[in-house]
């Protein structure tokens, strides 16, 4: 993986509006999700968010609820595969070594929190059946 695969891509303001509104109408219709608490995350500034990780679903969950595009530290691995890996670019995503110091992943979050962006982090590194 080349230094430019590391970079952060600034969302598109119009890819975020158009996918996120979709999903929202999908998954509150199809899957009869509701959100509480949205308000707890500022509509400015940076933000850390810590994310217990259940479900495969849970990064677009967490996506669509904010009214800010969220970017998501994940698994090296994730990005090697064809349509994730690519999803998750065009989404802001960032790849994260496993089991070691990742000092270029650490850049990523601190360039994103000082222009006032969200930083996603599931933690658990995987998905849990307790959360």
């Amino acid at each position: 993986m080349n230094s430019d695969d590391r970079e952060i891509k600034v969302v598109n303001k119009w890819f975020y509006r158009i996918t996120t509104s979709i999903a929202r109408v999908i998954f509150v219709n199809y899957f009869k999700l509701s959100w509480e608490n949205t308000e707890v995350v500022p509509e400015k500034g940076p933000v850390f968010l810590l994310i217990n990780h259940i479900n495969f679903f849970d990064p677009m969950w967490v996506y669509v609820m904010l009214k800010r595009p969220i970017y998501f530290a994940a698994t090296e691995d994730l990005f090697r595969k064809r349509f994730i890996g690519q999803l998750l670019k065009w989404f802001g995503g960032f790849p994260k070594r496993k089991g070691n110091n990742d000092y270029r992943a650490v850049r990523s979050i601190m360039e994103v929190i000082k222009k006032g962006g969200i930083i996603g982090i599931f933690p658990e590194g995987v998905r849990t059946w307790d959360g």
